[in-house]
């Protein structure tokens, strides 16, 4: 396909005057076949080429004028369509998309991040009071030292408190982020 001057696409003219040229070839042929080799047969083919090399460029016109005529009649039948499609389009959406999808993207990284660090942070912490509670299994069956082991069961208790006030400040966070 090649591009007119308004941009529309067109078939090749060579398909178009084809047909032309190969009538104007196939009847000088004939002329020249049915008459022989005498001077009017010979004028009569040469005629025949020459017009149609002459009516080649005349069909490809009209061609080209009748495709215009039918992309205008498309463009014409199309219109009502895509007048009522922007209507029902908000302006400016697509400029908002692009303007704002960025964001959305760096937000839903960041808080994949801080789900990640927060996940982190709330394993070390229950490997912490595992440990502590590992120490106080031992203690318990190996010594009789009641305070040693009152102690470091408050400890475990005050870090899991800990741990649960900060898995319930989560949770909030999360339905106020769900909410808006």
């Amino acid at each position: 396909m090649r591009e007119t001057a308004k941009g529309n696409s067109t078939p090749a003219t060579g398909w178009v005057t084809l047909p032309v040229y190969l009538f104007g070839l196939a009847g000088a042929i004939t002329v020249v076949t049915v008459g022989g080799l005498t001077t009017t047969a010979m004028l009569a083919a040469v005629s025949l080429v020459v017009l149609s090399l002459l009516a080649a460029p005349w069909v490809t016109q009209k061609h080209r004028a009748e495709i215009q005529r039918a992309i205008c009649a498309e463009q014409d039948r199309l219109a009502p369509a895509m007048c009522a499609n922007k209507a029902s389009c908000i302006k400016g959406l697509d400029n908002l998309c692009v303007e704002v999808l960025p964001v959305w993207y760096r937000q839903i990284d960041m808080a994949r991040t801080h789900t990640e660090e927060s996940t982190i942070t709330l394993a070390n912490r229950f490997a912490s009071l595992s440990q502590g509670l590992e120490k106080a299994i031992n203690l318990s069956s190996g010594s009789n030292e009641g305070e040693g082991l009152a102690e470091l069961l408050k400890n475990c208790h005050v870090e899991l408190d800990s741990v649960i006030d900060s898995m319930q400040t989560a949770m909030e966070g999360k339905d106020r982020k769900s909410v808006v």
